[in-house]
């Protein structure tokens, strides 16, 4: 999903934009990572670790299925 949001960003934003945009992806491609680690260790200390790692498939096919949907920019 990473390399989609990428190219996404590349094809929606104007060049003189790229670094901004590449710093916001990057910042929100970081801040995921901490909150689904932290999530699925919350979770797992919850519930269980399979009911954890059910939530985080759950989460990530509902992330495809918004950039499957997304329409495709056009410059």
């Amino acid at each position: 999903l990473y390399m989609v949001g990428v190219a996404y960003e590349l094809e929606s934003i104007p060049a003189s934009s790229y670094s901004l945009g590449s710093a916001s992806l990057t910042a929100g491609y970081r801040t995921g990572l901490l909150y689904a680690g932290a999530g699925v260790l919350y979770f797992a200390h919850i519930a269980s670790w399979q009911t954890s790692f059910q939530i985080s498939a759950c989460i990530a096919i509902c992330a495809a299925i918004v950039l499957i949907a997304t329409p495709e920019p056009y410059k």
